[in-house]
């Protein structure tokens, strides 16, 4: 570690979401590992979006009133000079990925790829040439820098987003009893308590997959699998989802909504098991969260992706994407060996925690860090754009077969 203390700025905006999450969850451990790092909210348009709930003392506000590109690029170099910033990642800000080219060579840029489809893509390899280091949250994500964007396998590092296990640490929530008093009509000499099922997200089909949810408890149904569903989220597919889950009973599915951090934290370590029906993620944190919580994944197979964060029948069971008969098996086998799963979930937590640790999350990055500003010694493969030729990133445009495959998922059932 070297003695300076490295400032790192960050660009994000204070609400939901995957990117400001990384920040709230690595704050103090960069700060515990000689990183000063501070959240940017750059302009108008990004304070417009902020939910001021979200806001800590790492926040950064710079010319909340701003539209103009230039005039925020020079208030972001201003300010960069002014606190000695050593590392820039822009992620997805606008007006920092702006400022990318004209930033001086002494100011480092790393990028997070953290999204595996296009506008990610490119958001995270615009200006690629000034770019000192790529930070792929999973395999998945470098293959595709690799092949299709060629960047040099070795300015590439895979590290996976980073959980606070200390927020963790609670029990493993399965309550194993039998309710020894309750006697079936078929002569069964005891019944299980019901599987303690969850899903934490949007709820929205195109990315997040969950009109699949009802066709998984008719076929739960089907086996007698006794289970209740909590969803926790809100989304533009809340009513289709509740329309198709009518039939089941209160105890059966319960819509939570939008729970605060510890709520949520409680509902997965009081849950057996954790839906993850997406189509495409980057490094989705709500499925760090569950595993972390000991609560089991059964997921479709995302290559590079969730076939990298869960070892199947491991750590969690895999399926491929829409095999209703191998998802509904996995969930039977958790279900026959009660007994095994309390063991199973501990095993996932236990290893989750290990892997998925902010602490050890944030090492990787300082080492990155590190490497770019000491040991880096090669030229600069570019010049710096001068301020005169100023011009902003040309908007993103999702090409008409993006928009296809789009439209596919969310018709696709």
């Amino acid at each position: 570690m070297a003695s300076k203390r490295i400032i790192l700025a960050y660009g994000s905006i204070p609400k939901d979401g995957g990117t400001y999450t990384f920040y709230r969850n690595q704050r103090n451990a960069f700060a515990s590992a000689g990183v000063d790092m501070f959240c940017v909210v750059l302009g108008k348009n990004e304070h417009a979006m902020l939910i001021p709930e979200y806001i800590d003392e790492g926040v950064v506000s710079l010319l909340p009133e701003e539209t103009d590109y230039k005039l925020l690029t020079l208030g972001f170099l201003k300010w960069c000079e002014n606190v000695q910033v050593d590392i820039v990642m822009a992620v997805n800000s606008i007006p920092i990925l702006n400022s990318i080219p004209y930033l001086p060579f002494n100011i480092k840029v790393i990028t997070r790829a953290a999204n595996a489809f296009d506008e990610g893509y490119y958001f995270a390899t615009y200006a690629k040439e000034r770019i000192n280091h790529f930070i792929a949250l999973t395999p998945r994500l470098q293959w595709d820098l690799e092949s299709k964007y060629n960047i040099p396998t070795q300015k590439i590092t895979v590290i996976p987003n980073g959980i606070n296990i200390d927020e963790y640490q609670g029990k493993v929530g399965f309550d194993s009893e039998i309710l020894e008093s309750e006697i079936s009509s078929k002569g069964l000499d005891r019944i299980v308590k019901p599987l303690k099922l969850i899903f934490v997200g949007r709820l929205e089909h195109n990315q997040k997959g969950v009109l699949y949810i009802p066709e998984i408890l008719k076929r739960l149904k089907a086996e007698q699998i006794p289970f209740e569903l909590s969803i926790v989220g809100k989304g533009r597919d809340e009513q289709k989802l509740r329309k198709k889950l009518h039939g089941f009973t209160s105890n059966e599915v319960r819509f939570l909504g939008m729970l605060n951090r510890d709520d949520v934290k409680l509902a997965l370590q009081n849950s057996d098991v954790y839906i993850f029906l997406s189509h495409f993620e980057g490094c989705p944190n709500a499925l760090l969260e569950a595993m972390v919580s000991g609560c089991v994944p059964v997921s479709w197979i995302i290559p590079g992706i969730t076939d990298y964060l869960i070892e199947n029948k491991k750590t969690g069971f895999l399926s491929d994407m829409r095999d209703y008969d191998s998802m509904i098996q996995n969930i039977k086998t958790i279900h026959l060996d009660r007994n095994g799963l309390v063991n199973f979930k501990s095993s996932v937590k236990a290893n989750a925690q290990m892997r998925f640790s902010n602490t050890h999350c944030v090492s990787q990055y300082v080492r990155v860090f590190e490497n770019a500003m000491y040991s880096d010694k090669s030229e600069p493969e570019y010049e710096t754009r001068p301020l005169e030729n100023y011009s902003p990133m040309p908007v993103y445009r999702p090409s008409v077969f993006d928009r296809m495959k789009s439209k596919l998922r969310r018709w696709k059932l």
